[in-house]
């Protein structure tokens, strides 16, 4: 990595790393987010930096935007983002992730996808290889269904062991040839 990339990337973990407590505490909230009966103490300048959206949202409602057509536990995923910059992929379902793609696009929240992938990658395991090869392919994430195949192909012994592997794939028979090739070297 260059230098200016390095600098790049610290500031923003710098970014990432002063506004989430910010959020984690409320300290100087003046907006309100609520969602199924639960309440999110937010920043208007957070969000309507990050989301049109939400600027239309905000002079709409001043002091508080009901969420209707979204689930809480996604919202805060969407809101964390919104703070940081990254996705926290601990305990997420490929369910979740669907859901937390359409508020995204429903928000008009750029860069979701990129930051979900990016945590997918970083986290990958022999335990989520599989679903992370379908949810790559299922959502057109091309780096993280590549990563998937070249991390199954380089444990294909333990991979052919694992019960779950064939079960998950049964419905992708396509993958099961692109894992194949993968491994032959086409």
């Amino acid at each position: 990595m260059n230098k200016l990339a390095e600098k790049q990337a610290a500031l923003f973990q710098h970014c990432a790393s002063t506004l989430l407590p910010m959020l984690q505490t409320g300290q100087f909230s003046d907006y309100k987010l609520q969602c199924d009966d639960m309440v999110i103490d937010v920043h208007k300048v957070i969000l309507a930096s990050r989301s049109t959206v939400f600027v239309e949202l905000i002079l709409k409602h001043p002091d508080l935007c009901v969420v209707t057509d979204t689930d809480f536990d996604t919202l805060s995923l969407l809101v964390k983002f919104l703070y940081s910059g990254q996705v926290d992929t601990d305990n997420l379902s490929p369910s979740r992730i669907i859901s937390l793609l359409g508020a995204a696009q429903k928000f008009q929240v750029e860069m979701v996808k990129e930051g979900l992938e990016a945590a997918l990658m970083a986290g990958m395991t022999v335990d989520s290889v599989v679903d992370y090869l379908i949810i790559g392919e299922e959502l057109e994430l091309k780096d993280l269904k590549d990563m998937s195949l070249r991390f199954i192909g380089q444990r294909s012994r333990e991979m052919r062991e694992r019960d779950d592997f064939r079960a998950k794939l049964k419905d992708y028979p396509h993958l099961l040839m692109e894992l194949f090739e993968a491994a032959s070297g086409n």
